[in-house]
């Protein structure tokens, strides 16, 4: 991982998960999902405390079949805009560590159904995001 400023087979996640998501565990009522709702509440408050800026640095390693690796620099005010702009838009299982200044996802899905996708999710400033967008 030249460059990516990590390597997953040297970090250490805590033993305990902040939290996760497995769609198959929530019973939705006429639409609404109130276990979604909760759960993305819960990781609001995390990520307000983290960062109140809302410019994040996403290092992404293992994803889908490819597995491919890589980095970006969101923009996101809120956890549903968050994991609508780091994971892949399917049906996902993951867990959410706090992992030193920002967050670590682990997760899986049809392309990747044994885990191994790594998404770390820090904050970033403003020039930072904005010269990655340049």
């Amino acid at each position: 991982m030249r460059g990516m400023g990590f390597n997953p087979d040297k970090v250490k996640l805590p033993k305990k998960h902040y939290s996760s998501w497995d769609s198959s565990n929530c019973e939705c009522e006429d639409g609404d999902c109130f276990c979604w709702i909760d759960f993305l509440e819960d990781l609001d408050n995390l990520l307000d405390k983290i960062n109140d800026d809302y410019y994040w640095k996403v290092n992404a390693v293992n994803c889908g079949w490819t597995k491919s690796s890589g980095e970006t620099y969101v923009k996101a005010k809120d956890a549903r805009n968050l994991l609508w702009k780091v994971l892949p838009h399917t049906d996902n299982t993951f867990k959410i560590y706090k992992y030193k200044k920002g967050i670590v996802i682990t997760n899986s899905h049809h392309d990747s159904p044994c885990g191994g996708e790594w998404y770390f999710v820090r904050p970033c400033s403003y020039k930072m995001w904005d010269e990655f967008w340049r």
